[in-house]
């Protein structure tokens, strides 16, 4: 059988506020410390997982977030991608982060 079409998505070890786990690529919705609400992309960086917003400048642990709630991943959902990553010149989104 042949796994090159398959991508491993690690686990955080948390989950949202509905009891679903989180994991890199997830597309998350929080609220900061500072109270503000974003969606971000959850990614493992610096030995922690962080959620971004490119489009915003909102970057957070997920250990310093609260209502975290899961609203679709990387691999399902391009539409609310392209609204929280940054693009190229070209339009294409930059996956490089």
């Amino acid at each position: 059988k042949n796994n090159e079409n398959f991508e491993v998505m690690i686990y955080t070890g948390l989950k949202d506020c509905d009891g679903k786990e989180i994991y890199e690529g997830d597309i998350v919705l929080c609220r900061s410390i500072f109270f503000t609400e974003f969606a971000g992309e959850v990614k493992f960086k610096d030995g922690c997982f962080i959620a971004v917003n490119e489009m915003s400048g909102d970057c957070f642990r997920l250990s310093e977030l609260a209502i975290v709630k899961v609203d679709g991943n990387i691999h399902e959902d391009l539409s609310k991608l392209n609204d929280i990553r940054r693009c190229d010149e070209g339009g294409i989104r930059n996956d490089n982060n």
